[in-house]
């Protein structure tokens, strides 16, 4: 870290837990970003753990993760219109936002509109 022209030294203390594989980096870098440190990394190879622990591997950060925005039309993508799970799911997305535009005026036909979405949730399952 540089402050003006002159190079600071900034020390990081990570604690690790043995029992549970749970390595704790002064940086905060994992609980501000949700990414591994390279100093927690560091001592989780020191440590010779094999494999990062899932619980350092957020859903946010995996390739199997389904996530509803990849079924959202985007502007640059050509093949959206062969892809049949996006137009469907589009299609349902414009009609639950009439429906739900409608459902805003009261709490009345908010609930209504709650308890019909949670019996469709229940029988498209």
């Amino acid at each position: 870290m540089f402050v003006g022209d002159k190079r600071k030294q900034v020390h990081f203390n990570v604690q690790f837990n043995t029992e549970n594989c749970e390595a704790h980096c002064s940086c905060g870098l994992f609980q501000f970003r949700g990414i591994l440190c390279k100093h927690a990394i560091s001592v989780l190879l020191k440590m010779e753990v094999i494999n990062v622990p899932e619980k350092y591997i957020l859903q946010r950060w995996r390739k199997d993760l389904k996530r509803c925005h990849t079924r959202v039309k985007v502007g640059y993508y050509d093949d959206w219109t062969s892809n049949l799970e996006a137009q469907r799911y589009d299609k349902l997305r414009k009609k639950f936002d009439e429906v739900a535009d409608l459902a805003v005026v009261s709490d009345e036909k908010m609930m209504q509109l709650w308890n019909l979405l949670d019996e469709i949730q229940t029988k498209v399952k």
